[in-house]
C-alpha cells in the first residue's frame, strides 16, 4: 500500500536500537506498558513537501509519532515540527 503523507507529515519508520540483555519477570497476560523515549531516531520514507528526503535520519521527540492503521497495514506519522535534528553518517 502507498501512503502519501499530507499536512506537513513525515511517513516514518522507527529505529530500533539494539535489544539488549535483560532479565525475565513473570507478568499478567493484559500487563501494557507504554513507554516512548523523549526522542528517537527515525527513518524519513517520504516527506510532504521538498524539506526532507526518503532516505534521511532525524531525530524527533518520540510521544509525537502517531501510530496509524490502514487496511491492517501499520505506518507512523510525525509533523515536521517535531523534527528536533538531521543526523547523518547512520549505519543501517
Amino acid at each position: 500500500m502507498n501512503v502519501e503523507p499530507k499536512n506537513r507529515h513525515l511517513l516514518v519508520e522507527v529505529i530500533e536500537p539494539p535489544p539488549k540483555v535483560e532479565t525475565t519477570i513473570l507478568v499478567p497476560d493484559d500487563y501494557c506498558v507504554s513507554v516512548s523515549n523523549e526522542y528517537e531516531l527515525v527513518k524519513v520514507l517520504a516527506a510532504d513537501d521538498d524539506s526532507y528526503s526518503a532516505g534521511q535520519h532525524v531525530l524527533v521527540e518520540g510521544h509525537m509519532i502517531k501510530n496509524v492503521s490502514v487496511m491492517g497495514e501499520n505506518f507512523h506519522l510525525v509533523l515536521e515540527n517535531y523534527v528536533v535534528a538531521a543526523v547523518g553518517d547512520i549505519e543501517a
